[in-house]
Order: C-alpha cells, then sequence, then structure tokens
C-alpha cells in the first residue's frame, strides 16, 4: 500500500513539470533584408510561464492497527473422569421350576379300608420315611426339612421294653421305600415339637394295623380322638387273637419284695401322656390294690389306678394314662394284695 502512495505522488509531481518543459513553436520569419544580424527583441510572450504550485493533498498517515499479539494458550490438561467399571453380572443359572404337587384332601383317603374314621377336609402331606425310631414314631422329609412325626391314637414299646424290636421292624415293613402320607387331626404337634399325624402308606393306615396286628396299644388323647373308637376296636381284636405283645409269653418274674405272695409279670411305662401298663400274679381270688408314685414323687391319681381282683390265674392287670404333665424318670408301683406288698420301678420317658 506504501509503494502505491509513492508511485501516485511520483505521477502527480511529474505530469506538471514535464507540461512545462515542453518547447513553444517559433515564429515564421518575415523577410528582412540582409544587412548586420540583429539580436532578436525579447518577446513578452516569450517569458516561460511560472510553474503552478502543486499543493498535494494531506495524505492521512494509517496508524498500522495494533494487531493483538495472540498468546497461544496452552493446551487444555485433560481432566480424566474415573470411569465406573461394570463388572458383569454373575450368570444367573436358572433353577428348574418345581412341579406344583395336586393337593390331595383326606377325602380321597377315606376310602381305604379303616380309614373311614380320618378327619373330611383335610390337607394331606406326602412325605418320605427317612428312619424309623419305633412303632410309633418315625423321621419323614416333608417340604424340604426332615421332621419327626408321632403317630396319632396308638403307643408301641420303648426301646428297653419287651417287644420293642418287633415293633419297629413291623413299622419298618409297612412304611420304608413308600410314599406316605399324613393327615393331621385337630392338633399340629406335641409338646415334643412332633407332628402329630395318622399315616398311610398304599393302601394301608399305619395307625390302625400297628394296633390291629398287636405291635401297639390304643393311646387316646384328646382332642385328637377322631379314630379313637376304631382303635380301640382293632385291639381288642388283637388281644382276643393273642396276636403281638399280647400273645408273648410271660416275661422272667421281677424282683420283689416279698417273693412268692406278688410277683410282678411286667411293668410298662412309656412317655407323658402315654398308657402305663402293670401285670402281676398272686393267689386266685386276692383283692390287690396298686399305688403309682411319679418321677417327681407325687401319688398319682388316675382313673385306672382301682382296686381289682385276681383272676381264677391269680392275675391282675392295670392300665393308666400318664399324665402330660408328668416329668420323665424314673417312678415306682407297688402292688398290695392280701396284705402281701412288691415294689418295682417304671420309667417314664
Amino acid at each position: 500500500m506504501r509503494v502505491g502512495l509513492r508511485f501516485l505522488l511520483s505521477l502527480l509531481i511529474i505530469l506538471p513539470v514535464a507540461a512545462c518543459a515542453r518547447p513553444t513553436p517559433a515564429a515564421p520569419a518575415s523577410p528582412i533584408p540582409a544587412g548586420p544580424t540583429m539580436a532578436p527583441a525579447s518577446s513578452p510572450t516569450s517569458r516561460p510561464s511560472p510553474v503552478p504550485s502543486l499543493t498535494l493533498p494531506a495524505t492521512a498517515t494509517r496508524t498500522p492497527t495494533a494487531i493483538p499479539t495472540v498468546s497461544p494458550s496452552p493446551p487444555p490438561t485433560p481432566t480424566f473422569t474415573a470411569t465406573a467399571t461394570r463388572t458383569p453380572a454373575p450368570t444367573r443359572t436358572p433353577r428348574p421350576t418345581a412341579t406344583p404337587t395336586p393337593e390331595i384332601s383326606s377325602d380321597a383317603l377315606r376310602g381305604i379300608p379303616g380309614a373311614e374314621c380320618l378327619p373330611p377336609g383335610r390337607p394331606v402331606e406326602i412325605a418320605r420315611p427317612v428312619r424309623v425310631i419305633d412303632g410309633d414314631t418315625l423321621d419323614v422329609a416333608i417340604g424340604g426339612q426332615t421332621r419327626r412325626v408321632r403317630y396319632i391314637g396308638i403307643d408301641a414299646p420303648e426301646r428297653d421294653q419287651a417287644f420293642y424290636a418287633e415293633a419297629t421292624a413291623a413299622h419298618r415293613n409297612l412304611v420304608e421305600g413308600k410314599t406316605l402320607y399324613l393327615v393331621r387331626d385337630v392338633s399340629e404337634t406335641d409338646r415334643y415339637g412332633r407332628l402329630l399325624r395318622y399315616g398311610i402308606a398304599g393302601d394301608v393306615f399305619v395307625n390302625l394295623t400297628l394296633v390291629r396286628e398287636g405291635y401297639a396299644q390304643t393311646l387316646t388323647v384328646p382332642p385328637d380322638v377322631s379314630c379313637a373308637e376304631a382303635f380301640r376296636s382293632a385291639e381288642a381284636e388283637a388281644r382276643s387273637a393273642g396276636r403281638g405283645l399280647w400273645g408273648m409269653p410271660a416275661p422272667t418274674p421281677m424282683a420283689t419284695t416279698l417273693a412268692g405272695e406278688v410277683v410282678f409279670l411286667a411293668v410298662r411305662g412309656g412317655p407323658p401322656g402315654g398308657t402305663a401298663y402293670v401285670a402281676v400274679r398272686t393267689a386266685p381270688g386276692a383283692l390287690c390294690e396298686i399305688v403309682y408314685i411319679t418321677p417327681a414323687g407325687n401319688r398319682s391319681r388316675a382313673a385306672g389306678l382301682v382296686p381289682k381282683a385276681a383272676d381264677a390265674s391269680g392275675q391282675v392287670e392295670w392300665t393308666w394314662k400318664i399324665g402330660t404333665g408328668t416329668r420323665p424318670g424314673t417312678g415306682r408301683v407297688t402292688v398290695t394284695c392280701n396284705g402281701a406288698s412288691a415294689s418295682a420301678p417304671i420309667e417314664i420317658r
């Protein structure tokens, strides 16, 4: 731009100067007689014209615009934001969907021989026998748990009592390897947390069969009494036929206080709520009384502990219900016949 301005100024100066310097054309010569040469007179027109003054317009001096110095900004320091690492969720293995077992009512089981007494409309639990404990108790797998079941209405010999092995074996033969259908009466459990149930294995009413075959006796504990009458009839049948424990030979007489006058034939205790049994031999027709002292040292007033007369063979028997609140332990029974007495321990478990 500065070069352009200078060039323009030069043109403005040179052009007028050039116009003034151009030569003036000479006037035509007049015929003059020869004579001495005369100097030409100066003509006023022959003077050069003055050079006009050239006034140059003021040229604005352009102040260069300050160009802001742009300092390069340092590149921004990248800020690293912690990115949450996504932990892949563990692959869930689908669980097999359990096929719901159709609900069964006790009404469907009442058609089994002897099971007409089952309470109607009760839900049925399906169980698998795990371990037989004795003639009236077993462990079962039910609902993903192992539970202990006590049959309703019956009482079988305990581990240290006569006929225990036979009753346990008979129970095992009835249920082992089979599906067991369990029916509640009124109570859910006993005081020990055992499920109180009637049991059906296949087409066999287990409670009733154990009583009818003489492997258990009746045990009526209200309010679970729906089948009490059926069990009493089955026990009477077993007694009459001498089956099972009702056909056992008389055990070896136990020690007595007065040998030969009162001899114990059997002393069988049981659990609280169970049935106790005592048999003695004495003189035929003798009037006998029995006293039962509980493990706590109290005299029992159970309904079955009444005076009885010996039969023609000299035998006397008593059965009574052991109180549900009786403390487990060793009690004692004393039998007195015509003034002669004998005592023996009795176990409450």
